[in-house]
């Protein structure tokens, strides 16, 4: 595990692998909130190459305003078939929440590439994984999908009134046509699609289906699917593009973890019995729906939903869309960020103590704990690529890291659950260490055996050590 300070309070954090260049990139926000604290409100980017050497660093600054979320998103600027995609490669995109505006933010630029405003302040936001729809949650319980339109950067030119026949007006032609043709859309709006009104309270995360789409033959029968969790106690499924909910999914803390408050504070024991939802997750495949929920004190439940297959539903009609399948402690405070690796094996928690949990996803079992912040933690991201993929790995051993952990502490840890692998030559060398602590106990023990074996400490230090030279005990006190 390695910790470094970052330079104001962190409260958001993402990791995004890009394979093309086979880099990590970490965005995270944070700062003061106001101008009287003295400390900025910004959003760093930074670009990491293999190994976990620093390449580049982008500072966004928010001036004012305090950027409590980051998510990555990957996107076509284009994507709407005015531009040949397959010409222009995908953008790495940053989306802040900052305060009510959702901006996008270009991942190896930093500029502004487009931003919306809503009614209420924006907790979380996710990208579709094709880069074309994006989900905005905010306070107050709704939530809003939105289309991304690429909008050119520099229109290209009118067209000119010069006739092929004019002196020149062939190669004005040819100009326009040759900047018609380089036109690339960098700057996007959003297209409002849907409400995604049933949540009672705020929303505290969002999340697509990995899967993105699903089945359809064509573009009006395809369905993107979204994950809420609020602190209403619910976790929602949605249909992205129409707002209809099509799961709902009632996270529960057994009675006899719930905290018992004195009677005369009954406004402490009402708010003890009410459950928050802090986060949710998709498995890799999209069957199976994770939620992590507490009271705002005590114990934290880690939810596992299974989908409803088909065939189940053939064989009984009544079914929700999904079940329980297991509900298990996994920390005994409140569990305050969450995070699902790529593999879709492990979950990497933070709750309010400060400490990082790995939990096992098929039984539920904590695999490894850290103690790492002096605050609660913040923001969580776990692994975003497969194992062999990784390149955000340990200075020095080479390790993948696991997941990256933030908090308003000013620290940020990176923490691996490998070992370091043994080579021949460490082998070696640690053979040769011992081979050599053997030789001098060996000597010792021939030396001063009578010492050792009667237990005088004082005379076998006596003899081990000897006494001072002549010339020490003879030579004049300086």
């Amino acid at each position: 595990m390695e910790i470094t300070q970052t330079t104001f309070p962190v409260f958001g954090l993402t990791w995004h692998e890009h394979s093309p260049d086979r880099t990590s990139i970490l965005a995270y926000c944070g700062g003061g909130g106001s101008a009287k604290t003295g400390v900025h409100n910004s959003i760093l980017v930074s670009h990491y190459a293999f190994g976990g050497e620093l390449c580049m660093r982008l500072t966004i600054d928010t001036l004012e305003a305090l950027c409590v979320h980051v998510s990555f998103g990957v996107t076509y600027l284009g994507h709407d078939g005015v531009v040949d995609v397959s010409q222009f490669p995908k953008e790495v995109v940053v989306l802040a929440c900052v305060g009510k505006e959702l901006r996008l933010y270009s991942a190896f630029e930093g500029r502004l590439l487009g931003k919306l405003e809503c009614k209420d302040m924006i907790n979380s936001a996710a990208m579709s994984c094709d880069g074309t729809l994006v989900a905005v949650a905010c306070e107050g319980g709704m939530l809003y999908t939105y289309k991304l339109n690429g909008l050119p950067c520099n229109p290209p030119p009118p067209a000119s009134s010069s006739s092929p026949n004019d002196e020149g007006g062939e190669e004005k032609k040819e100009e326009e046509t040759a900047m018609e043709d380089k036109v690339v859309y960098a700057v996007t709006e959003f297209l409002p699609l849907a409400e995604l009104k049933g949540h009672e309270k705020d929303v505290c995360s969002v999340a697509f289906r990995p899967t993105s789409h699903i089945g359809g033959k064509d573009d009006a029968d395809t369905k993107y699917l979204l994950a809420s969790s609020a602190k209403d106690g619910t976790c929602r499924e949605w249909e992205a593009t129409s707002g209809k909910c099509v799961a709902m999914m009632a996270c529960t803390i057994p009675d006899s973890e719930k905290q018992q408050q004195p009677k005369k504070n009954a406004r402490a024991a009402m708010l003890n019995k009410q459950v928050l939802v802090r986060g949710v997750a998709y498995s890799p495949c999209g069957n199976f729906l994770y939620t992590i929920a507490s009271g705002r004190r005590g114990k934290a439940f880690l939810g596992k939903w299974q989908r409803v297959t088909e065939t189940q539903k053939q064989q009984q009609k009544q079914l929700p869309p999904f079940l329980p399948w297991d509900n298990s402690c996994v920390s005994d405070v409140p569990v305050s960020a969450m995070s699902i690796n790529k593999d879709g094996t492990v979950l990497a928690l933070g709750n309010v103590e400060g400490e990082v949990l790995f939990i096992g996803v098929e039984d539920g079992n904590r695999i490894k704990s850290f103690s790492v912040h002096d605050l609660p933690v913040t923001c969580i991201s776990a692994r975003p690529a497969n194992l062999q993929y990784t390149s955000l790995r340990s200075k020095g051993k080479k390790l993948v890291i696991d997941a990256v952990s933030v908090s308003a502490d000013n620290k940020m840890s990176f923490i691996t659950l490998q070992k370091e692998r043994t080579t021949l030559f460490g082998f070696i060398r640690g053979l040769f260490k011992i081979i050599v602590l053997i030789a001098i106990m060996k000597y010792c023990f021939d030396e001063c055996e009578e010492e050792i074996m009667s237990f005088d400490v004082g005379a076998a230090k006596h003899c081990l050590v000897g006494s001072p030279p002549g010339f020490v005990l003879e030579g004049p006190l300086h």
